[in-house]
């Protein structure tokens, strides 16, 4: 897909779309298109994956509670809440589209997930 630049000054690198620094792991997210980017790979994740994943990006290398997680995908429908195995569906989901690029999530005794990877959450469009 798109090849990451080492930016010379800094040893890190260099968003290709944005010019922007990217963290260590060389993993940029695009939100609005749902694309994570990672060297030569990428994936495209579906909206709910897609959440969760920015979510988690936004706040590693903290653990994010699994009642956060239900509480940003179906906040906005109280009455129509889900039980907690359509969250293990689409964290299982996303597990299996992050394997490919090296990224994994961890989950943790007591309900608690988080991306163990950096990741460079970029919120509008490179057009």
């Amino acid at each position: 897909m798109t090849n990451l630049a080492p930016n010379p000054q800094h040893h890190c690198l260099t968003c290709p779309l944005c010019g922007g620094t990217l963290p260590e792991s060389g993993v940029l997210f695009l939100e609005e298109s749902r694309t994570i980017i990672r060297g030569d790979a990428s994936a495209h994740l579906r909206p709910k994956e897609a959440q969760i994943f920015a979510h988690l990006a936004r706040h590693e290398p903290a653990y994010v509670a699994r009642d956060r997680l239900m509480q940003i995908l179906y906040g906005h429908e109280p009455d129509n809440v889900p039980y907690d195995e359509v969250l293990n569906t689409y964290l299982m989901r996303l597990r299996r589209r992050l394997a490919p690029l090296g990224l994994a999530i961890e989950t943790i005794y007591g309900g608690y997930v988080r991306l163990e990877s950096q990741v460079r959450v970029v919120e509008v469009s490179h057009a």
